[in-house]
């Protein structure tokens, strides 16, 4: 399926897992960047997983880690009920395209406003 030869860029780590609720990471955790002693910093958001006007809305806490210096995203973590395979999907296609925290606040992730409030 591929069009021509490209050096593998590794692995990003994606995972989700369903315990009482549903758990998933991409890219970086925060204990793997402290143990690297890489720089980063990190912002929670805890929401619903669609418009609370919106009947049946269920919380979701999303957890972005990225680089200061240059705004790159390391790594995420989503726990929630419902959503979280949607949001995993994106962040990680972000990872892989080597996105910025500034360039999810272009795509529909739930970021922008409690991360530029900070």
């Amino acid at each position: 399926m591929c069009f021509r030869a490209r050096p593998y860029p590794g692995s990003l780590g994606t995972g989700i897992v369903r315990a009482f609720e549903v758990a998933g990471i991409t890219g970086w955790s925060e204990k793997r960047l402290q143990a690297q002693g890489r720089i980063y910093e990190t912002v929670t958001v805890n929401d619903s997983h669609h418009a609370g006007y919106y009947p049946g809305a269920k919380p979701l806490t999303l957890k972005i880690l990225w680089e200061p210096e240059t705004g790159r995203l390391l790594g995420a973590q989503v726990t929630g009920f419902e959503g979280i395979d949607k949001r995993l999907d994106i962040l990680a296609s972000a990872l892989a395209a080597e996105m910025t925290v500034e360039d999810l606040c272009h795509i529909r992730v739930g970021l922008c406003a409690a991360f530029w409030s900070r």
